[in-house]
């Protein structure tokens, strides 16, 4: 009897395991599952050797994409800060650790923003895209201002980065509860989502708008 209770326990917990993922899958939201989706995919239905290999490559790119940006930050903040202002005539071993000092802080700061980013959303992805529409509109279009238009100078540029920036407050504020109820018929009617396009557009537009009317520095002989 003992060894036919044992023979079937493994059964009978796969059952109960299989019922209790039921049950609580049933009483979820498409929201409350979220970012979960993908993670739950990874565990229940690859097999062993792909579940590894796929995690692996999720922690390289992840690892890749984290150093690429510390180290830019860090490079930032020591050339064109520490350099400039604080200590131009810095040594080798000064300058690497400012290097050091600002890539932790910035590895405190994203840590911390990550934290506050899960603790208030459900879905990190959805946030992660609404924050890189706003912060990255402004510096794709520059990139794509300078490559496009020759003639765009320091007034056109700053001209239409400022007005994107309106654009991409607008359509970023009047989709949240934050927008007033008397200003309800100037929402966005655009997604979320489209904040990066729109303000990519606008800031582009307007500085090959502005550069075929504003003389650039060196046509004024300044």
């Amino acid at each position: 009897a003992e060894q036919k209770v044992s023979s079937d326990s493994p059964g009978l917990a796969g059952e109960a395991y299989t019922l209790q993922v039921a049950e609580t899958a049933a009483g979820l939201s498409h929201q409350d599952i979220g970012d979960r989706v993908f993670p739950f995919f990874i565990a229940r239905e690859l097999p062993p050797g792909a579940t590894g290999l796929l995690i692996a490559a999720i922690f390289a790119a992840a690892m890749s994409t984290v150093s690429t940006s510390l180290n830019s930050s860090a490079t930032l903040l020591m050339s064109d800060f520490y350099e400039r202002f604080l200590q131009p005539d810095a040594t080798d071993r000064q300058r690497m650790v400012a290097l050091y000092t600002s890539t932790i802080v910035w590895g405190i700061l994203g840590t911390g923003m990550a934290l506050i980013l899960v603790a208030l959303t459900a879905s990190a992805l959805d946030m992660w895209w609404k924050l890189a529409s706003i912060f990255s509109g402004g510096m794709v279009s520059l990139f794509l201002l300078g490559m496009i238009s020759r003639r765009t100078g320091n007034a056109a540029a700053l001209t239409a980065v400022l007005v994107g920036g309106l654009v991409i407050f607008w359509m970023v504020f009047s989709v949240t509860d934050l927008w007033p109820q008397s200003l309800a018929g100037m929402k966005s009617p655009f997604h979320s989502f489209m904040v990066i396009v729109v303000g990519t557009l606008t800031i582009l537009l307007i500085g090959i708008g502005l550069s075929r009317i504003l003389p650039r520095r060196s046509d004024t002989g300044a």
